[in-house]
């Protein structure tokens, strides 16, 4: 079976060897439980398979009038292999109250895109967010969208700068003294009567970071039972045994002494308990606890499970017979580096108790960037050579990204900030923020390996429940896999009650791409309709018709734009470390340089500003069609009315007055008689059925009109020319689409096409040129470094004239999905 390991026989041999109690090997003849778990666990990675993005940026912070430069990788969750499934991502830059300010289409070849944020003037100074995701996430929980929280500065404004930065984290002494979440997580999930437990918890402050803790375990007569303290970033850990009937409550003390109670979750009667030992770096040790009201009214058969990445690595059958706890050791050999999950099922296959291990083996790519010297001089050439291998020095090839900055003028915000190698094995599987999450991946350091362990048992991870898949409760698809195509949804209304329309034909025309096709909505109204992944603004026309071909008694409702999601709630900026004010005061100086040349720094030398995109497609007011028939109208004497045109001048169109009002047809040489039904227009190259706007139009303005009525063309225009069609050219040509009433055309933004970031090549500019001072703090940004199968890539650059550090940044992932990252330094120091 796909989703479980060939080598089982051999895994549960170890087992039992390492075993110190109870648990026998899984034989060869699986049970019903396991079955059923190993079939609902494929089909859930067959056919709801998991997507992640990350997106790595030029720098952490900005101000506004900037670009924000970023690389995007799109990657299947299962391995962190890039992904073949999608091929658009969403990139959105969203203000403190959720509310998109740019968004982004990205075509992704073979998981990579790249993209800009050209941040505008008037944005304020605060938190803004950035998020990115795949139509087919969108089906999932958004709470595994990437995120990124990036800040926008304004120069110009004072700062209080606080004694201590707020990044840092609270774990002295000092009592909190403000609102705080204090959550409790019983390891396993349950606090049950008799059994000793591990429960960690998480101390969470107003602003949503950890803040420190520290206070007294009472039960509900006031018992002291154990004190508390939070180890790392608000969260900690402590023992509990609880007794039958009691309740128990967390003291959390304050700055005034004052003692707030937070009641602990509640005590079961009957249960499991299972505690998970991750501090070997070879094994995980296992112990399982059953109180005595679970002996009595179970069969004591339980079923541990441990999967990784989508795939069961290890299973085994335990027995609570003739005993109360069992013990199992567990090698972590074949398990890849990233988040673990062990549950525990009882014998009817529901899961008792999870646990979530954190396998970091740091085996991360071993990237190199070198430099021909240490220092340079203002505006030299700088020549970088970047080499990628595996643990074992292997060349590895792989797509990458590198941002050079100058370190005077960009430095972190955030310590031990997120990376590609932290967000791809960690955050990219946790709910919620997660703080420092590169403080987890320092090596030999026993506090990171506690603290992750800490994070572990405090923070969520649900890409799927157990209890829903294993009761056949899958995920409701509502979004579906983008690759050439944008897909958006619409919902046809009946215009005189609002009330939907079901099974009734709707047919588009992309007035850019020249192509139609039609759908039919289901029962509820709605319907999917398509638009082909172009670079650049599409114009889409849409119509309703019944089975008669009468239009304009339905309304459709179009999603032309993603909807919004949750607000962020991100507070405005309330401190700002030294440092940062250092840098800005650097900016404030180049900007007012900048301006003394009549320049600034985000166009002219340093930035191509590039308006016009690449592959933009067939202009809008392109033909679809060579006409059958031409009639220009200044052939022949004036006439007072459109009717008047149509019925004397205008070839193979005949306009009778019928049942009070006019009706339009066109004779099909093919068929020898007239359509059925009245003709699609354009007016200007602009769709309508409207067929009394164009009997109102005035003769005098019109130039030419067209009439296609052949088979071979007319069928170009899909059920929307099925009756022919007739092009109407105005003199001077400025009717928009606007003028035309429910002319049922939107404009739909497509893809980005991404600008090229511009460095100066000082050999090729003017001696005149060469005296405006080049102060840039973004040196350098390419999101498409390639390393070859020798793992070898370089690239080169010119320096600014600033007298200073400079910091290249590489992140990126090998084609079988390991990631990896490097940073290296040089100076720029004017000659004597």
């Amino acid at each position: 079976m796909k989703g479980i390991r060939k080598s089982i026989p051999v895994i549960f041999s170890a087992l039992v060897i390492l075993s110190t109690s109870g648990l026998n090997s899984f034989s060869q003849n699986r049970d019903k439980v396991l079955d059923t778990i190993s079939i609902r666990l494929e089909k859930f990675n067959n056919f709801y398979s998991q997507e992640k993005v990350y997106l790595h940026f030029d720098k952490p912070f900005y101000i506004p009038g900037e670009t924000i430069w970023y690389k995007a990788y799109l990657v299947n969750a299962s391995g962190n292999v890039p992904s073949s499934l999608s091929k658009i991502i969403y990139t959105e830059l969203l203000d403190k109250n959720g509310e998109v300010v740019i968004r982004q289409i990205l075509k992704a070849g073979d998981g990579f895109a790249k993209g800009e944020f050209l941040l505008p003037e008037s944005l304020l100074q605060g938190k803004y967010q950035v998020r990115a995701y795949t139509n087919w996430m969108r089906n999932f929980d958004q709470e595994f969208f990437f995120t990124k929280e990036i800040l926008l500065f304004d120069p110009q404004k004072e700062y209080d700068i606080p004694e201590t930065d707020s990044s840092e984290q609270a774990t002295g002494d000092k009592p909190a003294n403000e609102k705080i979440d204090l959550q409790f997580f019983p390891e396993g999930g349950y606090l049950v009567s008799g059994l000793t437990s591990k429960v960690a918890f998480k101390a969470i402050d107003e602003s949503g970071g950890g803040i420190h803790v520290k206070g007294e375990i009472t039960d509900q007569d006031g018992n002291v039972i154990t004190p508390y303290e939070s180890f790392h970033l608000g969260m900690g850990v402590f023992m509990l045994k609880p007794e039958k009937g009691k309740t128990y409550f967390a003291n959390l003390v304050q700055e005034d002494n004052k003692k707030i109670n937070y009641a602990l979750p509640v005590v079961l009667e009957e249960g499991l308990v299972m505690a998970a030992d991750n501090s070997s770096g070879d094994v995980i040790r296992v112990i399982v606890q059953a109180n005595e009201t679970f002996l009595s009214n179970n069969s004591g058969k339980v079923l541990l499970v441990i999967q990784a990445a989508g795939r069961i690595y290890y299973t085994a059958n335990g027995n609570f017979s003739n005993r109360s706890s069992f013990t199992a050791i567990l090698p972590k050999t074949n398990l890849p580096a990233g988040i673990a999950q062990l549950t525990l099922f009882n014998a009817d296959g529901n899961p008792e108790c999870e646990r979530l291990v954190f396998i970091n083996r740091h085996h991360a790519l071993q990237v190199k960037i070198e430099t021909d010297k240490n220092t340079y001089n203002p505006r030299e050439k700088v020549l970088l050579d970047i080499s990628v291998s595996d643990l074992y020095g292997n060349p590895v090839a792989g797509n990458f990204s590198l941002a050079v900055t100058d370190i005077s003028q960009v430095v972190g915000v955030e310590k031990y900030s997120d990376n590609i190698l932290t967000n791809l094995l960690l955050t990219s599987e946790l709910k919620g923020n997660i703080e420092q999450p590169a403080f987890y991946f320092i090596k030999d350091n026993p506090d990171s390996e506690t603290a992750s362990d800490y994070l572990m048992l405090t923070q969520g991870w649900r890409r799927f429940l157990w209890k829903e898949i294993l009761n056949n409760k899958w995920p409701t698809i509502n979004y579906d896999i983008e690759k050439s195509i944008l897909v958006r949804k619409g919902q046809v209304l009946d215009a005189l009650n609002d009330s939907s329309v079901a099974s009734i034909r709707v047919s588009f025309l992309m007035l850019k791409e020249k192509k139609a096709y039609s759908r039919f909505t289901n029962k509820n109204g709605f319907l999917d309709y398509y638009i082909n992944a172009i670079y650049g603004k599409e114009y889409l026309f849409f119509d309703v018709a019944d089975a008669k071909m009468q239009h304009g008694e339905f309304k459709i409702m179009i999603e032309d734009n993603l909807q919004g999601y949750q607000s962020t709630g991100r507070n405005e900026i309330l401190y700002k470390s030294p440092e940062i004010r250092n840098c800005l005061g650097k900016i404030i100086n180049r900007a007012q340089i900048e301006s003394s040349y009549n320049y600034s720094a985000g166009n002219n030398l340093f930035y191509k500003a590039d308006l016009e995109t690449k592959n933009q497609g067939t202009k809008t007011n392109s033909n679809f069609w060579t006409a059958d028939h031409t009639i220009r109208l200044d052939e022949y004497n004036p006439f007072p009315t459109m009717t008047e045109v149509f019925r004397e001048i205008v070839t193979h169109v005949s306009l009778k007055y019928k049942k009070g009002e006019n009706k339009i047809r066109i004779y099909s040489d093919e068929y020898m008689k007239n359509f059925d039904h009245q003709p699609l227009f354009f007016i200007n190259r602009l769709p309508t059925f409207d067929k009394s706007f164009v009997l109102n139009l005035n003769p005098d303005d019109i130039e030419t009109i067209e009439v296609i009525n052949s088979f071979s063309k007319i069928r170009q225009f899909g059920f929307l020319g099925e009756n022919g069609v007739i092009a109407i050219y105005t003199k001077k040509g400025t009717l928009t689409s606007a003028d035309i009433p429910d002319n049922n055309i939107i404009e739909f933004q497509g893809c980005y096409n991404s600008r090229e970031f511009y460095s100066p090549e000082y050999g090729n500019i003017p001696e005149t040129d060469k005296s405006k001072p080049d102060l840039r703090s973004l040196i350098y940004w390419n999101p498409l470094v390639i390393t070859d199968s020798d793992g070898k890539a370089s690239v080169s650059f010119y320096n600014t004239d600033n007298n200073t550090t400079i910091n290249a940044k590489i992140e990126g992932i090998s084609y079988n999905g390991t990631p990896g990252l490097a940073g290296f330094k040089y100076k720029i120091i004017p000659p004597e």
